[in-house]
């Protein structure tokens, strides 16, 4: 499921696994089986995500709720102390999390709504849409194989938690590595709500790729192993990004550009350091502002 969503439905968001933009379409409707709606993914993803990447109170794949610290201007409270470790028992949780609640916020939140910045007003249909696919999601995994195979019910849905704790682990894997670091840059916009980088210069800056020579990473996150290929060029398909990073990396060599490519494990590690740090009030003997 997540290397369908990372790679195949990826693609189709951005119009680039099909020629012809209706099939592209008629293939995320798969992904609404799998509990998502297509039309919420392409608000989120394509809007906010890939016109304001790693901007505070714009980009929604990043922002998640108070429990999680990642933007600077996000609030502070006692337990972030405490976020590197239950971070932990948190990110299995994500798929669920996305399924089952987030989308539900997205439609109906009124508080920190990212999506109602970038639409008027959310159709009705995919209302009704979103609500018929989640209780088909539901049925298909969970009654069906209840009614059907002889097997107890604890079992069918202690097979269906594991699959979404699998799923979310490989899932968050491919945005922490990508996103929020130690190096991260979340930049913010002035009054009328412009960057001060140009739109590709923001994108090297603040995204980056991960084990891009390990073909099992590839295999399962090509569109985020090579990530800023994905962000500079999203309209081409996948599999076209290893040879598009060589040229980004040349380019980056020859003209002094930002490009950052880490190996996985300093990715991870490197991500649940910042969160340690994104705990604890800022000492101005340690950021160096005397």
């Amino acid at each position: 499921m997540i290397v369908l969503f990372i790679n195949a439905f990826h693609d189709a968001t951005h119009g680039a696994l099909f020629k012809k933009s209706k099939h592209n379409e008629w293939f995320m409707y798969i992904f609404e089986f799998f509990g998502g709606n297509h039309w919420l993914c392409m608000r989120r993803h394509i809007n906010l995500h890939h016109a304001y990447t790693n901007v505070p109170d714009w980009d929604i794949d990043i922002k998640q709720s108070d429990i999680i610290r990642i933007f600077p201007n996000n609030p502070l409270f006692d337990y972030h102390k405490y976020l590197h470790i239950y971070m932990w028992m948190i990110y299995p949780f994500y798929s669920l999390n996305w399924i089952y609640i987030r989308d539900f916020k997205d439609f109906f939140g009124k508080k920190d709504n990212y999506i109602k910045k970038v639409v008027d007003k959310i159709p009705t249909d995919q209302t009704y849409k979103m609500f018929a696919l989640k209780v088909t999601n539901l049925f298909y995994l969970l009654f069906i194989p209840m009614m059907l195979l002889h097997q107890p019910w604890y079992i069918i849905l202690g097979g269906w938690f594991a699959m979404h704790l699998c799923e979310s682990m490989l899932g968050v894997v491919a945005l922490v590595s990508t996103y929020v670091d130690e190096d991260a840059h979340f930049p913010g916009t002035d009054e009328d709500g412009n960057l001060s980088a140009t739109w590709v210069m923001h994108q090297m800056i603040v995204t980056k790729d991960f084990s891009i020579d390990s073909k099992l990473a590839n295999f399962l996150y090509r569109c985020f192993t090579h990530h800023i290929a994905d962000h500079l060029f999203p309209g081409v398909g996948h599999t076209y990004y290893p040879y598009i990073t060589l040229i980004i990396r040349s380019y980056a060599q020859e003209y002094d550009l930002p490009y950052t490519s880490y190996r996985f494990y300093h990715a991870v590690r490197s991500h649940f350091r910042i969160l340690k740090n994104k705990g604890v009030q800022g000492n101005i003997m340690m950021t160096g502002e005397i």
